[in-house]
């Protein structure tokens, strides 16, 4: 565990990018620059490897945020997460649920006197579901 936690920084580096389910891709972008923790504040992944146990690798230098349907709906896929880098103060991030979905993860990060929404979403091609879900969320929210 990090001990030197730091706030939100003035800019924050956001890295967003499709794995296609590859295990080599995957595991090439853990290992990788990500193991130093410093280039990206937060990280999202759209159709990441999923281990034949149900689990998403996590370089060490990152918390991982999942869609928390992935607990009552097992039986559906996970198709996103976002990854926050373990050096950002706790206190200065929450995840956000949006229920009933395996498609879209939300974390607020606040900085003195503003809020930022970070909206993971996979957009299956086949529906339109995942994009209503979230309409409905940021109409009552």
């Amino acid at each position: 565990m990090n001990r030197n936690l730091n706030p939100i920084p003035n800019r924050l580096q956001i890295l967003q990018l499709n794995l296609n389910k590859s295990q080599k891709a995957h595991l090439d972008l853990i290992n990788g620059a990500l193991q130093v923790g410093k280039w990206w504040d937060i990280i999202l992944i759209q159709e990441p490897y999923i281990t034949y146990l149900g689990h998403i690798q996590t370089p060490n230098c990152f918390v991982s945020i999942s869609p928390q349907a992935r607990l009552t709906k097992p039986e559906d896929t996970v198709r996103l997460v976002i990854w926050v880098n373990s050096g950002l103060s706790s206190n200065s991030w929450k995840v956000l649920n949006i229920s009933g979905n395996n498609d879209l993860t939300v974390v607020q990060i606040k900085t003195g006197n503003t809020t930022i929404l970070i909206i993971n979403i996979y957009n299956d091609c086949t529906h339109s579901l995942t994009l209503t879900r979230l309409r409905r969320y940021m109409q009552t929210e």
